[in-house]
């Protein structure tokens, strides 16, 4: 059930584990109890998988759940989330997407037949989320939160953990509380999704045994060791900064005649449309925009942010949260 020895180390256990003629089971690793390790493995095995995306870690969905039903402070829930136990003492692998990113690249690993390690993902965490940001995803249509995605494309492979705005049309934007759930799209079944605890005593002992279980039998039979992972040679992680999304930004802004115009200015100036806006006067000097954009790499918008901020009438680029697509 250690999900960060073989996030760090997997592949070469289960290199071991073959040459030993020995079981290495692992279905309690990757959240709790839903059994998606067997599934990739044995269910899903006639299958290319394209693409999976999943909400991977209770602790964080339950704090963006209070905070978006409840209208609570980041403070405020984590605070509560630790008196509940869903959050340790020190949350950090939790709250800055760690857990989730090791629970990624194992799934990745099996479904993309790669190896893949912790260090291959890049990660963003959920301290920065404000309720303001919230309250606007709400008025936009999306529901926040921290996902695990990784995708295979022409170009390669993609493995990030970040928070995201997912449209109330896709079923994870009502996975609440502490639940967990996986979409995945393969080339068979075309989309699937995998919805259960993913944490907890019960859940993962549920595992856990059912583990067990499998071993006795292959002991039973002596048939220990018949698996064998396949992984091709090239990984070719594709880079980060060309991932294209559509984005959500919050900016304070003068609150003045010609602002906005200086705005789009800069909009066009890196090849980004918008496709909604809405502003908020905060109070008679400063104003609150709220944008979402076109699909665009995010190098762009990085760059937009620079250009942004060298605009005497912008106080603060805010926020900046990806939208996952429907």
């Amino acid at each position: 059930a250690n999900k960060d020895l073989l996030a760090e180390a997997g592949p070469y256990l289960f290199d071991l584990a073959y040459k030993n003629h020995v079981d290495l089971r692992f279905e309690a690793s990757v959240l709790g109890g839903i059994p998606i390790i067997r599934t990739l493995y044995d269910s899903l095995g006639g299958n290319r998988i394209t693409e999976l995306v999943g909400i991977m870690n209770g602790t964080t969905n339950f704090i963006l759940s209070k905070m978006t039903d409840e209208g609570l402070s980041y403070g405020d829930v984590l605070k509560e989330a630790q008196d509940l136990g869903y959050a340790e003492a020190d949350p950090t692998a939790d709250v800055e997407g760690l857990d989730a990113a090791r629970k990624l690249a194992i799934l990745a690993s099996i479904s993309f037949n790669r190896r893949i390690f912790f260090e291959d993902v890049t990660v963003e965490g959920i301290t920065n989320i404000d309720t303001e940001d919230i309250s606007f995803g709400k008025e936009f249509g999306y529901n926040i939160k921290l996902i695990g995605i990784a995708k295979e494309s022409s170009k390669g492979l993609s493995l990030n953990v970040y928070p995201a705005f997912v449209p109330l049309t896709h079923p994870l934007a009502s996975v609440r509380g502490s639940y967990n759930a996986i979409y995945i799209k393969g080339n068979g079944i075309d989309d699937a999704m995998f919805y259960g605890r993913g944490a907890g005593s019960l859940p993962t002992g549920s595992s856990v045994v059912s583990d067990i279980m499998e071993v006795a039998k292959n002991v039973a039979f002596e048939s220990t060791g018949r698996f064998k992972p396949f992984y091709f040679d090239q990984k070719n992680i594709y880079s980060p900064g060309k991932i294209q999304s559509s984005y959500y930004m919050r900016l304070a802004v003068d609150n003045k005649t010609g602002v906005l115009a200086k705005i789009a200015t800069k909009l066009a100036e890196q090849k980004i449309s918008v496709l909604s806006i809405v502003q908020r006067n905060k109070d008679p000097e400063t104003a609150v925009l709220a944008i979402v954009t076109s699909k665009c790499p995010h190098s762009y918008i990085l760059n937009l942010i620079d250009s942004f901020n060298s605009l005497r009438s912008v106080k603060d680029v805010c926020s900046v949260i990806r939208i996952m697509e429907a």
